[in-house]
């Protein structure tokens, strides 16, 4: 398993906001509007910071607007902003967390998502100590980390079918759905050599290895996943599918090569 990181060195001059608490309705300038996505942690995953990035589309051009850089909107989400949601599934958990955004009203595309270990993911302590030294270890480990990121437009800002976008509508905030980052855990024999750094070319043993995916969930599908927050003010919101999400998994970090001795 690979240690990965996605950096965004995007501006943000939004409205935004993050919790697990009930929400309350967005105060808009003038033609503003909102956002909101649920956001979780599936099987194998809390130990990971996930990055998200965004951009507004240029209606003239039909590529991402380089001004003002209040047009470009980025989110990570950790373990800790999350609330643990159980189901009638006694095993079944999610951790999730509702980001909500304001942002001038258009069209907007994802153009990245990314993923890093995060040594504060699955972080627990009882003592100052041990709490100052999860933090420096986490400083460490972000600071170190490989890219690794799921990039949707080009590199001059062109959007492609296949890039996920949506609408701010001015005047109200829609709900976009759930994203989960999920872990998948797959058995894999791996070579193993003797001492001498020697492999006969039958001796293996199992691994669990790992990788990481993106799923979405439109608002209101019935997923399971769909359910996890939701309270009264979300319930009522309009409803947006980001269409070029639905029925792909998005791979953020592949099982490792398995490699043989030499």
């Amino acid at each position: 398993m690979h240690t990965k990181i996605a950096a965004f060195a995007l501006a943000l001059s939004l409205t935004g906001c993050q919790t697990t608490k009930p929400l309350e309705p967005l105060a808009f300038g003038k033609q503003e509007g909102g956002a909101l996505l649920q956001l979780c942690f599936g099987d194998y995953s809390q130990d990971r910071a996930f990055d998200l990035a965004l951009g507004k589309i240029d209606p003239a051009t039909g590529r991402l607007a380089n001004e003002p850089p209040g047009h470009r909107i980025e989110k990570t989400l950790e373990l800790r902003e999350t609330q643990t949601v159980a189901f009638a599934i006694a095993s079944y958990r999610r951790e999730c967390m509702f980001w909500q955004f304001s942002a001038t009203a258009g069209k907007y595309a994802f153009t990245k998502f990314g993923e890093r270990l995060d040594g504060r993911g699955q972080q627990v302590s009882t003592s100052p100590l041990a709490e100052g030294l999860g933090s420096l270890l986490g400083a460490i480990i972000r600071k170190t980390a490989k890219n690794d990121t799921i990039v949707f437009v080009g590199s001059d800002g062109t959007v492609t079918d296949d890039t996920p976008t949506f609408e701010i509508k001015a005047g109200e905030t829609t709900h976009l759905g759930t994203i989960v980052f999920i872990g998948e855990k797959k058995s894999r024999q791996h070579p193993v050599a003797d001492k001498d750094g020697y492999w006969d070319g039958v001796t293996t043993e199992t691994v669990r290895d790992l990788r990481l995916i993106v799923r979405y969930h439109p608002a209101g599908t019935g997923e399971i996943d769909t359910k996890a927050i939701t309270g009264p003010y979300e319930s009522r919101l309009p409803r947006q599918t980001i269409s070029a999400l639905v029925g792909r998994d998005l791979l953020l970090e592949d099982f490792p090569a398995i490699e043989n001795p030499e």
